[in-house]
């Protein structure tokens, strides 16, 4: 069966009807029709295209006499529909209804927040196609007066198998194609409406950085540091808006990579534009810091409060309150300073980077790949020595180093990504994840059970927090402990995977310079 309907377009805009081509259809079929009515159809998706990339296709659909709906088709092409009032956009999903729709999307949106992605205002007629036996075998549904975006587009008429007729649907798709001023249409009326709006599916996604290994070294570190630049601008709105927390953990991960870029290969620039911009983006890790922490502790407050023995999940309703009255406070704070002159001049310093940044010894200048394969080896040997060194006696301090460490080597991997083999790319930063995903929940474990004492100190202060809730976060700190001591277990057959024969031999290969 067809996962989708068969689209026909009138090939002259404002054509008023499809009559010519449902006369084609008789006499083997007739057809039935409902009275035409003005809709008005919103697409929604999330900011990355979570229910694009599932094949799913969500609507928000208005009338003048019926009540809003969303219609959802899933992958498979089954229609999902419930009812959708008092909803604006953006939306997250504790916003909708319970539902058959809420329910199929619920988990692929996760915590990201349903926005407009196209827009139409038309009218729309639903037709059945009989077959002799008057039995409903096709239904038709179409599009005309539509305009998306003040554009005017062309008339569509959508063809759709019912259940256990696909056959019928074949003959009723070979009819209309032979019909002069219809075409069959490759793209759906979603796709056109996104076209006139100058958008597409997978828009979201930033064009890649343009690396050579011949390349200049400063060229290409300005390069890595402007396309950090166009996710921060990207996601900036999202983040002053808190349409949903992952526009701020992206905006973060771009300033983060920055300041690692900076540090790990800054030296080939000229010093004074790279030092202030270093200061800068330090500036804004300290302002954005509190607001993601507080965000980490409510997102994971769920899972944690289901692994309670003791306590009931219900105990640390108190403690999740007092986290969002915190996360509000520090959010203010936050946008305010996103909003102010200070932020926007960090921006200018950021774009005028390429324009005062020259080499530090252009005399010596090294080339993108050379660079690229010395920093890869310094790192790879920081990381090797400092595990080596780890024993079971080791304090937690050596882990929180080693990770730090890691990190750079993975942050030198992703920005030099272009240079290297693909293969033996993907396959050392598989090695260097593995480790990194210990001793990230060694160090996180550690992190949060530190916090949550000291929400409790801090809650057990004000005299108001129920004893059930103090000792239900004891619980969930003692949780943490134990996720610690589990990922403590794990680190030495981790890094003895890291440090193979065969993923030394991939990083070996990696800093011996670049094939581009």
């Amino acid at each position: 069966m067809r996962d989708a309907a068969v689209s026909f377009v009138a090939d002259d805009a404002g054509m008023p009807t499809f009559g010519s081509a449902l006369a084609s259809l008789s006499p083997r079929f007739s057809v039935e029709s409902s009275p035409a009515r003005q809709v008005k159809r919103t697409w929604l998706d999330t900011d990355d295209w979570r229910l694009h990339e599932a094949g799913m296709v969500l609507e928000h659909t208005e009338t003048p006499t019926d009540d809003p709906r969303l219609v959802l088709h899933d992958a498979q092409g089954r229609r999902h529909t419930q009812p959708a009032q008092q909803l604006s956009w953006p939306a997250r999903i504790g916003a909708l209804r319970e539902g058959p729709v809420r329910y199929q999307i619920e988990s692929v949106l996760g915590i990201r927040a349903l926005l407009p992605a196209a827009e139409l205002r038309g009218r729309q007629q639903d037709l059945r196609v009989l077959n002799p036996d008057r039995k409903t075998v096709v239904r038709l549904i179409i599009e005309s007066s539509v305009r998306s975006g003040g554009v005017e587009l062309p008339d569509q008429l959508s063809v759709s198998a019912v259940r256990g007729y696909q056959d019928q649907a074949d003959r009723v798709i070979a009819r209309l194609s032979t019909v002069k001023g219809v075409s069959a249409s490759e793209a759906s009326l979603y796709e056109r409406a996104l076209a006139a709006a100058g958008r597409a599916f997978g828009d979201d996604v930033p064009e890649p950085v343009l690396l050579t290994g011949s390349m200049p070294a400063s060229s290409a570190v300005i390069a890595v540091l402007h396309g950090f630049l166009s996710t921060v601008e990207r996601t900036l709105d999202g983040v002053v808006r808190d349409i949903d927390p992952e526009f701020l953990h992206d905006f973060r991960v771009a300033v983060r990579r920055s300041r690692s870029t900076l540090k790990l290969a800054g030296d080939v620039l000229e010093s004074e534009p790279a030092e202030q911009l270093g200061r800068d983006l330090k500036w804004i890790g300290d302002l954005t810091s509190p607001t993601r922490d507080l965000d980490v502790h409510i997102l994971g407050l769920p899972d944690m409060a289901a692994g309670l023995q003791s306590a009931a999940p219900t105990d640390l309703d108190p403690f999740r309150r007092y986290l969002l009255a915190q996360r509000r406070t520090e959010f203010r704070r936050l946008a305010r300073a996103l909003r102010s002159a200070r932020f926007r001049k960090v921006l200018e310093h950021w774009r005028a980077l390429g324009l005062l940044a020259e080499p530090s010894d252009p005399e010596h200048q090294v080339s993108a790949g050379e660079l690229a394969a010395q920093r890869v080896r310094q790192a790879h040997r920081r990381v090797t020595k400092r595990g080596r060194s780890i024993g079971p006696d080791s304090q937690p301090e050596a882990l929180h180093d080693l990770r730090k460490r890691c990190k750079e080597l993975r942050y030198l991997l992703e920005i030099f990504r272009p240079l290297h083999d693909p293969a033996t790319h993907r396959c050392a930063l598989k090695d260097l994840k593995g480790l990194q995903e210990v001793l990230g929940e060694f160090q996180d474990a550690e992190v949060q059970s530190l916090a949550v004492r000291e929400f409790a100190a801090t809650m057990i202060s004000t005299r108001s927090t129920p004893a059930p809730t103090v000792l239900a976060m004891g619980e969930l700190a003692a949780q943490l402990s134990t996720h610690q001591r589990h990922a403590r277990t794990e680190f030495a057959a981790s890094f003895a995977a890291f440090d193979s024969a065969d993923s030394r031999a991939r990083f070996r290969e990696l800093a011996s310079g670049s094939p581009a």
